[in-house]
Order: C-alpha cells, then structure tokens, then sequence
C-alpha cells in the first residue's frame, strides 16, 4: 500500500497557513509524501461559501486521483 496526504488550504481562516505548514510538518517527519494547495476565496460563491470549499477539494482530490493512479481517497 502506498499513502500520500493531501490538503486544501480553502484561506477562508486566518491561521489556515498555520494548518497547512502543520500538515507538511507532520509529514515529514513520518516520510509522508504530502501534496498542499492553498486557494483564494472568491469574492462570490453563488451556491455559498460551503458550496465553493467543497467543489474544490473535490476537484482537488480528483487530480490526484488521475495523477497518481491511486484507488482511494479517505478522509
């Protein structure tokens, strides 16, 4: 079994950088390959903020997905 982190900094928080840099530190210190990707919130989310969040982390684990061949996603 191969494993690899992700995770989607949405930026909606202000100390969502210091989540992500505690995600990439974690990792490396288990050897976890780990792929980060910060976002910038729009200035409109027609369907709603919440909307917007998960549409993109959707998109984001589906590029991994198709990048690495991988068979699962869990969260």
């Amino acid at each position: 079994v191969s494993v690899r982190a992700a995770h989607l900094d949405h930026g909606l928080r202000p100390e969502s950088a210091e989540d992500a840099a505690f995600v990439a530190a974690r990792c490396a210190e288990l050897g976890i390959p780990c792929e980060l990707r910060r976002l910038e919130r729009p200035s409109e989310a027609p369907d709603g903020i919440e909307a917007w969040g998960r549409e993109e982390r959707y998109r984001f684990f589906g590029e991994l997905l198709d990048r690495y061949g991988a068979d699962a996603v869990l969260t």
